[in-house]
């Protein structure tokens, strides 16, 4: 499984949109399409640490 599938599945199992998990992340939600469909990985830990709260998952989930 990839970090964008691994995205993706903690994103619909919090129940939440594309356009939610970006403002609590603090990108665009192109960004989360880009990470989900596996064109972009999260560049920054700090990117890493604001997905996995937002999702409720610990960082190493991604990883």
């Amino acid at each position: 499984m990839t970090i964008g599938d691994k995205i993706k599945a903690a994103r619909k199992k919090a129940g939440m949109t594309q356009k939610e998990v970006a403002e609590l992340v603090g990108v665009t939600p192109r960004c989360i399409q880009y990470y989900e469909g596996n064109i972009r990985k999260p560049q920054s830990t700090e990117v890493l640490i604001k997905l996995a709260a937002a999702l409720n998952e610990e960082v190493s989930y991604f990883l």
